[in-house]
């Protein structure tokens, strides 16, 4: 036997590492996920949570200017990927809160297809309309604890995979 098929036969029998949540999305793939949050106590638990699943890669930003500045840095190359595959969104933000800040995600057509999610304290049917009229995918309450924080990091798997297209028949 050679030695790239011992390494191939090797690797097959290497255990397969999978992340708590069962998600078949393989490390280097991981799709990137944007959390805004100046809280940083909340961050850390995002932080924590996005671990425990290991569905996505995080980055975190504390406010929303931070974000709008990193977005246009991809607005200067047309070429450049979108920085993420999610914006999560909280909306008490200091500098531009996150209503101003999805405004102008969706007015730019170049991040309009990025999905934001609105991850929030505040539980007002109000501010939920407005922020899914405003092109928001999702408007969702902060939970109480880490482990439902974590179902919901898990859920987001969502917006990374997409169903093939329909069998068109001739």
């Amino acid at each position: 036997m050679s030695s790239s098929e011992l390494k191939l036969q090797s690797l097959s029998r290497a255990p397969a590492r999978r992340p708590r949540y069962g998600s078949s999305i393989k490390h280097a793939q991981r799709p990137k996920v944007i959390f805004v949050e100046d809280d940083p106590d909340d961050q850390w638990l995002i932080e924590e949570a996005a671990k425990c699943v290991g569905l996505f890669e995080p980055l975190m930003v504390d406010d929303g200017a931070h974000l709008l500045k990193l977005l246009e840095q991809t607005l200067a190359d047309r070429y450049a990927p979108t920085p993420a595959n999610l914006i999560v969104l909280d909306l008490a933000l200091p500098k531009v809160d996150g209503f101003t800040t999805l405004r102008r995600i969706k007015e730019q057509p170049i991040w309009s297809e990025v999905p934001v999610v609105v991850l929030t304290s505040a539980d007002n049917p109000f501010y939920a309309r407005f922020c899914v009229s405003g092109g928001a995918a999702g408007y969702l309450t902060k939970p109480p604890g880490f482990h439902q924080l974590c179902e919901l990091m898990a859920c987001f798997e969502q917006f990374f995979t997409k169903p093939p297209p329909p069998l068109s028949i001739v």
